[in-house]
Protein backbone atom coordinates (compact mmCIF):
# COMPACT_ATOMS: atom_id res chain seq x y z
CA UNK A 1 0.00 0.00 0.00
CA UNK A 2 1.12 3.48 -0.79
CA UNK A 3 0.51 6.54 0.93
CA UNK A 4 0.51 9.99 -0.04
CA UNK A 5 3.46 12.31 0.85
CA UNK A 6 4.02 15.93 0.29
CA UNK A 7 7.16 17.41 -0.11
CA UNK A 8 8.42 20.92 -1.16
CA UNK A 9 4.29 21.25 -2.87
CA UNK A 10 4.43 17.94 -5.08
CA UNK A 11 3.14 15.14 -3.96
CA UNK A 12 5.01 11.84 -3.96
CA UNK A 13 4.38 8.39 -2.96
CA UNK A 14 5.76 6.53 -0.20
CA UNK A 15 6.07 2.96 0.03
CA UNK A 16 4.41 1.09 3.75
CA UNK A 17 5.52 -2.01 5.12
CA UNK A 18 2.34 -4.11 5.10
CA UNK A 19 1.96 -6.33 8.96
CA UNK A 20 1.91 -10.34 8.36
CA UNK A 21 -1.79 -11.33 8.71
CA UNK A 22 -2.92 -14.66 8.91
CA UNK A 23 -3.73 -16.73 5.98
CA UNK A 24 -7.62 -16.14 4.90
CA UNK A 25 -8.32 -20.11 5.88
CA UNK A 26 -7.59 -19.15 9.79
CA UNK A 27 -9.49 -15.91 9.01
CA UNK A 28 -12.69 -17.35 7.79
CA UNK A 29 -12.17 -20.36 10.46
CA UNK A 30 -12.24 -17.64 13.44
CA UNK A 31 -15.12 -15.75 11.50
CA UNK A 32 -17.51 -18.95 11.17
CA UNK A 33 -16.68 -19.56 15.15
CA UNK A 34 -17.20 -15.53 15.72
CA UNK A 35 -20.31 -16.10 13.75
CA UNK A 36 -21.82 -19.68 15.41
CA UNK A 37 -21.09 -18.31 19.20
CA UNK A 38 -23.52 -14.99 18.06
CA UNK A 39 -26.32 -17.34 16.62
CA UNK A 40 -26.04 -19.66 19.72
CA UNK A 41 -25.80 -16.19 21.82
CA UNK A 42 -29.26 -15.18 19.83
CA UNK A 43 -31.35 -17.76 20.08
CA UNK A 44 -30.29 -17.94 23.81
CA UNK A 45 -31.68 -14.18 24.28
CA UNK A 46 -34.57 -15.04 22.28
CA UNK A 47 -35.28 -17.68 24.59
CA UNK A 48 -34.91 -15.58 27.43
CA UNK A 49 -37.23 -12.90 26.00
CA UNK A 50 -40.20 -15.85 25.02
CA UNK A 51 -40.12 -17.12 28.75
CA UNK A 52 -39.63 -13.62 30.41
CA UNK A 53 -42.88 -12.70 28.75
CA UNK A 54 -44.95 -15.19 31.17
CA UNK A 55 -43.08 -14.12 33.90
CA UNK A 56 -44.85 -11.32 36.15
CA UNK A 57 -42.33 -9.90 38.51
CA UNK A 58 -44.74 -8.43 41.20
CA UNK A 59 -46.51 -11.99 41.42
CA UNK A 60 -43.42 -14.09 41.09
CA UNK A 61 -41.47 -12.48 43.24
CA UNK A 62 -44.29 -13.16 46.31
CA UNK A 63 -43.97 -16.80 45.15
CA UNK A 64 -40.25 -16.82 45.62
CA UNK A 65 -40.50 -14.77 48.68
CA UNK A 66 -42.46 -17.08 50.24
CA UNK A 67 -40.78 -19.97 49.37
CA UNK A 68 -37.63 -18.29 50.80
CA UNK A 69 -39.39 -17.93 53.90
CA UNK A 70 -41.31 -21.13 54.49
CA UNK A 71 -38.44 -23.43 53.11
CA UNK A 72 -34.98 -20.93 52.96
CA UNK A 73 -32.22 -22.29 50.99
CA UNK A 74 -33.11 -25.74 51.07
CA UNK A 75 -33.84 -28.36 48.06
CA UNK A 76 -37.57 -28.99 47.35
CA UNK A 77 -40.18 -30.43 45.21
CA UNK A 78 -43.14 -29.23 43.74
CA UNK A 79 -44.77 -31.86 46.00
CA UNK A 80 -43.23 -30.45 49.08
CA UNK A 81 -44.67 -26.77 48.15
CA UNK A 82 -48.13 -28.13 48.09
CA UNK A 83 -47.71 -30.44 51.26
CA UNK A 84 -46.13 -27.19 53.11
CA UNK A 85 -48.84 -24.61 51.74
CA UNK A 86 -51.27 -26.59 53.92
CA UNK A 87 -49.37 -25.40 57.01
CA UNK A 88 -48.16 -22.32 55.98
CA UNK A 89 -50.75 -19.82 55.19
CA UNK A 90 -48.05 -17.40 53.10
CA UNK A 91 -47.50 -19.96 50.89
CA UNK A 92 -50.93 -21.36 50.33
CA UNK A 93 -52.24 -17.79 49.75
CA UNK A 94 -49.49 -17.66 47.10
CA UNK A 95 -50.24 -20.73 45.41
CA UNK A 96 -53.74 -20.94 45.79
CA UNK A 97 -55.41 -24.16 44.43
CA UNK A 98 -52.84 -24.95 42.27
CA UNK A 99 -51.24 -28.97 41.85
CA UNK A 100 -47.94 -30.39 41.45
CA UNK A 101 -48.17 -30.21 37.84
CA UNK A 102 -49.03 -26.51 37.22
CA UNK A 103 -46.42 -25.67 40.51
CA UNK A 104 -44.10 -27.49 38.27
CA UNK A 105 -44.77 -25.48 34.65
CA UNK A 106 -44.51 -22.36 36.81
CA UNK A 107 -41.20 -23.14 38.36
CA UNK A 108 -40.22 -23.97 34.95
CA UNK A 109 -41.15 -20.66 33.95
CA UNK A 110 -38.80 -19.22 36.28
CA UNK A 111 -35.80 -21.61 36.48
CA UNK A 112 -32.44 -19.31 35.86
CA UNK A 113 -34.30 -15.45 36.12
CA UNK A 114 -33.66 -13.15 39.07
CA UNK A 115 -37.11 -11.81 39.93
CA UNK A 116 -35.93 -9.26 43.02
CA UNK A 117 -33.45 -11.11 45.28
CA UNK A 118 -34.63 -14.02 44.23
CA UNK A 119 -33.34 -16.89 41.93
CA UNK A 120 -35.28 -20.22 41.18
CA UNK A 121 -32.48 -22.62 40.37
CA UNK A 122 -33.65 -26.33 39.53
CA UNK A 123 -31.03 -28.98 37.61
CA UNK A 124 -31.48 -31.70 39.79
CA UNK A 125 -34.06 -34.44 39.39
CA UNK A 126 -35.22 -37.09 41.61
CA UNK A 127 -38.47 -39.90 41.58
CA UNK A 128 -40.24 -36.83 42.47
CA UNK A 129 -39.40 -34.75 39.42
CA UNK A 130 -37.19 -31.19 39.61
CA UNK A 131 -35.44 -30.31 42.77
CA UNK A 132 -35.17 -26.97 43.03
CA UNK A 133 -33.92 -24.18 44.91
CA UNK A 134 -34.29 -20.54 45.70
CA UNK A 135 -31.11 -18.35 45.96
CA UNK A 136 -31.81 -14.89 48.17
CA UNK A 137 -28.89 -12.14 46.87
CA UNK A 138 -28.95 -10.09 50.32
CA UNK A 139 -27.48 -7.09 48.49
CA UNK A 140 -30.70 -6.47 46.41
CA UNK A 141 -33.79 -5.36 48.47
CA UNK A 142 -37.03 -7.13 47.73
CA UNK A 143 -39.76 -4.84 46.29
CA UNK A 144 -42.81 -5.01 48.33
Amino acid sequence: MKLPEKRNGSETLIATRRQPTAPAADRFDALERKLDAMQRDQALIIALLRRRRRVSPAFDGRLLGAIAATIGGDIFASSDLVRRAGHEPELRAVLGARDERKIGAWLRRLRGLRIGPYMLHGDDRDSRGTLWRVTVDTHIQASS
